[in-house]
Formats: structure tokens, C-alpha cells, sequence
């Protein structure tokens, strides 16, 4: 769908979405399979946006989404996405894109993977002593839940 963005106060890369989305999102049954909900989000080329296609192609990313509350026509996109948008279409304001296609987008399931960290430096631990006590195990997962 072409819908005119606004800013929201989002700290995440959610959108808000209008509430025919969702009921598109239900007629195809992606709200059934159970799995995340993810958009492509990319600048519309037209007369609207004053761009060509080829102009428009790098101004894209994709998001999750937050809420279905959106006035229809429009969506919200907090910073993170705005700024993709805007940074890889050439332009400066989220205002200057005119219009956004979103689309709702099945991403492939990957296998379960596993990650080790080790620190560049001491960090939180200097010389092998605890010098704040911190899980963070738990910083990194309440970080991440802010990431589609």
C-alpha cells in the first residue's frame, strides 16, 4: 500500500500502521502463521515523490510493526526507519518522501544460531574483579527487543 508517513515518538523500528492493514494482514492469513510480522518500506517513485525508480530503489528498509492505529492513508515511522528512508533515497526530511509502499514481507526462517562475545578490553571487569554488576545477558536481549 502507498501511504504518507508521519514522525512518531517510537524508539524501536515498528511502524503504525492503519487498521486496514491489519484486516489485509488477516485475509491473507499472515496473522494465523504465527510468525513476526515484517514489512519492506521503501520510497515511492512517482509524481508525489518527484523521483524516478531508480532514484527510489536504495531508499528502502524493513520494519516490524508496533500498532494498527494509524489514520488511514497514513503510517508512523519512528527515527530509525525515517532515517533509512531518507538517507538512502538522497533526501533530508522524512516530509520530502512524499509517499512509502508497504509491504508486508515473509522472511525466511533460519536456523538456530549461536553467538559468543568476548571483550575488547576490561570493561565491566578489570584485572578479573567485578566492577559492576551487570546481566548482561539481559542488557543485550531488552536491546535487541527494540530490533525487528
Amino acid at each position: 500500500a502507498r501511504l504518507r508517513p508521519y514522525p512518531c515518538a517510537r524508539t524501536d523500528d515498528k511502524l503504525e500502521l492503519p487498521p486496514s492493514a491489519l484486516e489485509e494482514l488477516e485475509r491473507q492469513g499472515a496473522i494465523e502463521r504465527g510468525t513476526l510480522l515484517t514489512f519492506k518500506v521503501s520510497v515511492s517513485a512517482g509524481p508525489a515523490a518527484g523521483r524516478t525508480a531508480a532514484a527510489s530503489s536504495s531508499g528502502e528498509t524493513h520494519a516490524g510493526v508496533a500498532e494498527f492505529t494509524a489514520e488511514e492513508g497514513t503510517v508512523g515511522v519512528p527515527p530509525r526507519v525515517a532515517l533509512c528512508l531518507t538517507k538512502g533515497a538522497g533526501l533530508d526530511t522524512l516530509a520530502a518522501v512524499g509517499q512509502v509502499e508497504v509491504r508486508y514481507f515473509r522472511l525466511p526462517r533460519s536456523m538456530k544460531s549461536r553467538v559468543k562475545f568476548q571483550p575488547r578490553g576490561e570493561g565491566f571487569h578489570a584485572g578479573g574483579m567485578n566492577v559492576v554488576n551487570i546481566d548482561l545477558e539481559h542488557t543485550l536481549q531488552e536491546s535487541l527487543r527494540g530490533h525487528t
